[in-house]
């Protein structure tokens, strides 16, 4: 197991979140377009992809807008290498004191059909719309660390990490 430098997790602690610098290469969010590219060639079909399950969502003029990927883990070793990263694992491990054990993940591909806007997110002050050459684009990926086991008296509590709202123009 990776660990947190001290310095850091107690800078973590006090100010309650820690923004990652680090970047994905761009070979590696050209890779991660290409799974999307194909996925989407294959209408994100069930049967090419058991271990996932698809769930289209529609706006009200039944267009297409968004695909929600639950266990897209399972879809593509990309997705899953998402979770190695050093600027994400090693936080997951120093706040538990242990390896992480996944309870959900799922993935959100945006289709071009969304409403402008939606979703978009601030980068440098400026509001982008997140799109991918007018395809389904992955918006987020997102992970469920089961932090606190859920019974009657405590309920759960979760940590999300991953590939939120990356820019993968």
């Amino acid at each position: 197991m990776t660990f947190v430098p001290e310095p850091e997790l107690y800078s973590f602690m006090l100010r309650g979140y820690h923004l990652f610098s680090e970047c994905l290469p761009s070979a590696w969010i050209g890779d991660i377009n290409h799974i999307i590219d194909e996925m989407n060639v294959s209408g994100f079909d069930q049967f090419r992809y058991p271990n996932v399950k698809m769930e289209p969502m529609y706006d009200s003029d039944g267009k297409l807008t968004q695909i929600v990927v639950r266990n897209i883990l399972e879809a593509d070793a990309i997705f899953r290498n998402l979770l190695d990263l050093d600027f994400i694992l090693p936080w997951i491990v120093t706040l538990l004191n242990r390896s992480p054990r996944l309870t959900e993940n799922y993935g959100y591909f945006r289709n071009a059909n969304r409403p402008v806007g939606y979703h978009a997110v601030r980068n440098g002050g400026q509001t982008q719309n997140l799109n991918h050459q007018g395809l389904p684009q992955l918006e987020m990926v997102k992970v469920m660390i089961l932090l606190m086991d859920q019974n009657s008296e405590t309920g759960t509590l979760s940590l999300i990490t991953g590939s939120h709202l990356l820019s993968l123009e």
